[in-house]
């Protein structure tokens, strides 16, 4: 093999590794989630700021008005976008609902209470351009996660936000929480000191602090797991909404993160837990509920990583085998480790779908298969016969450049782009979601 082909090869193999380590869970959870059946409209203006606009999706052919479901984000009221979430719209809109995404100011544009002036602003708009997207203003509930979580939990709880858009918490249907920060005080970490500001009235940006009687009835779920936002949170408010009378649902699944617990409205999650079904039946009773009940566990990513390393660790000793001569031994480690990297990777990426690690293990595996590869080629290149490879070590290069084509497909070309898709990276945009 010349100079030339390797070189072409060696950039060949750089940028499937490249795309590979770019994996994000949030993009492959979009990608399984079906659209068949449900409708997007794209980009509507709920206010004059460039964040104020939001995404309406909607079951397709319905008739008569639906329950409708404001679903913000999470993101340290810092970061995120709404077409991330495809998967959540399209999971409610799937079951019947209009489910709404808006995006909000965030830091630094806004501090506290900027983005839930926001997102009042947002449900106000939902509510009077129900008819339009065959929505029931009187059927609206509003949910979110972690940040989002917390501008929900405020609608339903302080009156003044909703009050300024000539509403008020008893207009809500309900609540729906997933791992969200409702009583985090104090404060340690310093941007979230400047977004809470001035400590005199920092009580007032607490849901805790407004828990009544008269709020609406809440479904508040944490992942076991969770290191981001303390399970305490959801328990607390709980306690504190149940000793004042209001109806609560409280879940903590185990097996389940910070992040996992709203990937788990999408698939493959979805039919490995229980919340997507336990959040359709809270929103409307009755209703039957989607999965296996939380039946097995998901794959954790301390495994896939050591899949990864595991194969790496083969094709590793494949490429010494290679560049000493063994040509057979290389063939043989060779097709094994291109067929486990593969399946093994593969498997545990869409199960898993759980941290960092998982997207660095399926990049491990891709920078095993290349680094075989060229170990091959220049065994191959160094040995007798004019440069030209043995039948085995040609086989064993054709297996570990199939295993990298096959990854690379697999993340780049079998995964299509779903409805409302942005390739526009943010700071959300990566491992993990």
């Amino acid at each position: 093999m010349n100079r030339r082909s390797l070189l072409a090869l060696g950039g060949a193999s750089a940028a499937a590794l490249a795309a590979t380590a770019a994996c994000s869970p949030i993009r492959i959870v979009n990608a399984l989630t079906p659209g068949d059946g449900v409708t997007v409209t794209p980009g509507e203006p709920y206010g004059s700021d460039p964040a104020h606009r939001l995404d309406v999706y909607t079951p397709a052919g319905a008739t008569g008005p639906r329950p409708m479901v404001v679903f913000f984000y999470g993101g340290s009221w810092q970061n995120g976008r709404r077409e991330d979430y495809y998967f959540a719209g399209a999971a409610l809109a799937a079951k019947g609902f209009v489910a709404l995404l808006p995006d909000y100011r965030k830091y630094p544009q806004v501090v506290f209470p900027g983005f839930v002036e926001d997102a009042a602003q947002a449900v106000a708009w939902s509510r009077r351009n129900a008819a339009r997207f065959g929505g029931d203003p009187s059927r609206l509930f509003v949910m979110g996660h972690s940040a989002g979580a917390h501008l929900a939990a405020m609608l339903a709880l302080d009156a003044r936000y909703l009050g300024a858009q000539d509403l008020a918490p008893k207009d809500l249907a309900g609540l729906v929480g997933l791992a969200g920060p409702y009583d985090f005080l104090p404060l340690r970490d310093p941007v979230l000191k400047t977004i809470f500001a001035p400590e005199a009235t920092i009580a007032r940006t607490q849901p805790i602090t407004f828990a009544s009687p008269g709020a609406p009835s809440a479904f508040l779920a944490t992942g076991a797991d969770d290191s981001t936002v303390n399970p305490r949170n959801t328990a607390n408010l709980s306690a504190r909404l149940r000793s004042l009378g209001v109806r609560v649902e409280e879940k903590r699944y185990e097996g389940l993160n910070h992040y996992t617990i709203v990937g788990a409205l999408g698939e493959p999650l979805r039919s490995r837990h229980p919340v997507y079904g336990d959040v359709i039946a809270f929103l409307a009773p009755g209703r039957a509920p989607e999965g296996r009940g939380g039946r097995g566990r998901p794959a954790r990513s301390h495994q896939a990583f050591l899949a990864g390393a595991f194969s790496g660790a083969l094709a590793g000793a494949a490429g010494a085998a290679a560049l000493a001569g063994a040509a057979g031994a290389a063939t043989g480690v060779g097709f094994g480790t291109g067929f486990l990297a593969f399946f093994m990777l593969s498997w545990k990426f869409l199960t898993a779908l759980s941290s960092a690690a998982t997207c660095a293990a399926l990049a491990f595996s891709a920078a095993s298969a290349s680094a075989f590869f060229f170990a091959s080629t220049l065994a191959g290149s160094a040995g007798g016969g004019g440069g030209s490879l043995a039948w085995t070590d040609r086989a064993a290069v054709a297996s570990t450049a199939a295993t990298r084509v096959a990854i690379l497909r697999f993340v780049m070309v079998s995964l299509p782009q779903p409805v409302g898709w942005s390739r526009r990276r943010t700071s959300r945009d990566a491992c993990p979601p």
